[in-house]
């Protein structure tokens, strides 16, 4: 029952991220040139406002935390990962949308000048 209600939001806020995430990054790169730095921007985006914000919302309606286990979630826990992993994650962003532009515009998938914009600056 009241553990049934805690995944419940879980699951809901989760899902409610990936919807955003993908928001976000549909925004971020449609029919525009695809860069190193547009990849960063979106993952700033996305780690400081999604993750961040929302992941310690979802923590602390989980977790029942006050207000003030939830800043300190957020600032000692949420924070700090996310910013650590905020250029690996880019890049690795970038470098997987670079490869697979070119296979997907072979085979029709996207349009092949998408797959041709993509570039590092």
């Amino acid at each position: 029952s009241e553990i049934n209600t805690a995944v419940d939001t879980l699951k809901l806020g989760y899902t409610l991220d990936a919807m955003l995430a993908g928001f976000i990054y549909g925004l971020c790169f449609y029919r525009t040139k695809v860069t190193y730095v547009k990849c960063l921007y979106s993952r700033i985006i996305v780690n400081l406002f999604i993750n961040v914000v929302l992941g310690s919302i979802w923590w602390a309606i989980i977790y029942d935390l006050s207000f003030d286990g939830f800043k300190t979630y957020l600032i000692f826990i949420s924070l700090p990962k996310n910013l650590v992993y905020l250029i690996p994650q880019s890049i690795i962003q970038f470098i997987i949308l670079k490869l697979v532009a070119r296979p997907c515009g072979a085979y029709g998938l996207i349009d092949n000048r998408i797959s041709e914009n993509i570039s590092i600056i």
